[in-house]
């Protein structure tokens, strides 16, 4: 009799400690799904949200279901009123920590001229780029290419590109090699630094039929996309050498930029 007895305790005990874990392990899912959301609205960068208008509410999880379990549902109702203000006071600390980082971000600021450092052009400048270790700096002047290098906070002049004979309207640095690439009327060229820390004309592209005034790569590198004042969009492909795979000319009119 005893020996059975200890037997329904132990079968007893083994299913209370699994009734206790699983009201654990709903919990703490619920406690991550919470989680995350706030975590989501931290990293929200979007115009439309406004830290004023993040207001505390009491949160209600969502309802954990058991089922054929009379006393793990009274378990949860028990402990309810827990799981209700450990929620609200991770987002009291959400909402401390979000009014932090936006007033770290709106911290006031402005920029000062420093006119020994200023280069003056005569040309008109339509297109600059700047490499990704902000290094060089490229200005096209008209139907040149101006080189700038940056170095100790100084801006010096380093070299003049004259291969294109119209207004350069484009110019973007490749961030996996040495290379750019400019734009102008009716070609591009794709332009290569050399061992002498020169830059060379590699490959132009010849397609368009009037000024090329935006162009995109993708992050491979291996594609150039093209609009031009002809109202045509090319995409171009390096498969060994580049070449126009295709031309779009649905648009009736220039296509000035790519969003």
């Amino acid at each position: 009799m005893n020996k059975k007895i200890g037997i329904i305790s132990d079968v007893y005990q083994e299913k209370m400690m699994e009734c206790f874990e699983d009201v654990q392990n709903q919990i703490e899912s619920s406690f991550n799904k919470v989680d995350s959301y706030l975590d989501s609205l931290l990293n929200d960068t979007s115009h439309s949200f406004n830290v004023n208008t993040f207001q505390l509410h009491p949160f209600v999880p969502p309802s954990i279901q058991f089922h054929n379990s009379n006393f793990l549902q009274s378990l949860y109702q028990v402990i309810q009123p827990l799981i209700k203000l450990n929620i609200n006071n991770q987002l009291e600390l959400k909402h401390q920590s979000l009014n932090q980082t936006t007033q770290l971000n709106l911290k006031p600021f402005t920029y000062q001229l420093i006119p020994q450092y200023s280069i003056q052009q005569t040309q008109t400048c339509f297109a600059i780029a700047i490499n990704k270790d902000c290094s060089i700096l490229l200005a096209g002047c008209y139907s040149q290419i101006k080189v700038f290098e940056f170095k100790q906070g100084i801006t010096k002049q380093t070299q003049i590109l004259s291969d294109h004979k119209n207004q350069v309207y484009t110019l973007n640095f490749m961030k996996k090699s040495n290379q750019f690439i400019s734009g102008s009327c009716k070609s591009m060229i794709i332009w290569q630094l050399n061992y002498n820390n020169q830059w060379i004309s590699q490959y132009i592209l010849n397609g368009h039929t009037h000024y090329i005034m935006c162009l995109i790569l993708n992050n491979n590198e291996d594609l150039i996309v093209s609009g031009s004042d002809d109202n045509t969009i090319k995409f171009w492909m390096n498969k060994n050498e580049w070449s126009c795979q295709q031309t779009i000319k649905d648009h009736s009119g220039s296509i000035i930029d790519f969003l």
